[in-house]
């Protein structure tokens, strides 16, 4: 049976677990961006700034590397109506979301200091951040 090997080769080329992207949303009128606080490296100035209004698809790879592929790994959210102090994580800080898990990116905890955002996607791997009603 030649096709029992070509089965068992396909399959031992399937990655052993699934890694899930982050995706992020930004639904305020400012630019965000995040440190993580573990490392210290701001996703703005890798180009990670969320734009007002805009979505963002973050490869979990781009996750690990951001942590330091170590977990629990917390990401410091920042706002500003200036794109360069997003892009250097300053401005207001007005969130933390803590990702316990690598492989699966989901937000584990959130921490909100500024009562003027909301948040949503506790649980997930997509969060969202609005403005307060």
């Amino acid at each position: 049976m030649k096709i029992l090997p070509k089965i068992l080769i396909g399959l031992a080329s399937l990655p052993l677990v699934a890694h899930a992207d982050l995706t992020l949303t930004n639904a305020t009128d400012q630019y965000a961006s995040a440190m993580v606080a573990e490392t210290q490296i701001c996703a703005g100035s890798m180009g990670g700034i969320l734009k007002p209004g805009e979505s963002f698809n973050l490869a979990s790879d781009y996750v690990a590397l951001g942590c330091g592929f170590q977990a629990p790994c917390t990401a410091q959210l920042y706002v500003s109506n200036s794109r360069d102090e997003a892009a250097n994580c300053r401005g207001t800080l007005v969130a933390a979301a803590q990702i316990d898990d690598l492989d699966s990116n989901l937000i584990a905890k959130l921490k909100v200091y500024d009562s003027r955002y909301q948040f949503s996607g506790l649980g997930t791997n997509h969060g969202t951040m609005s403005k307060a009603k």
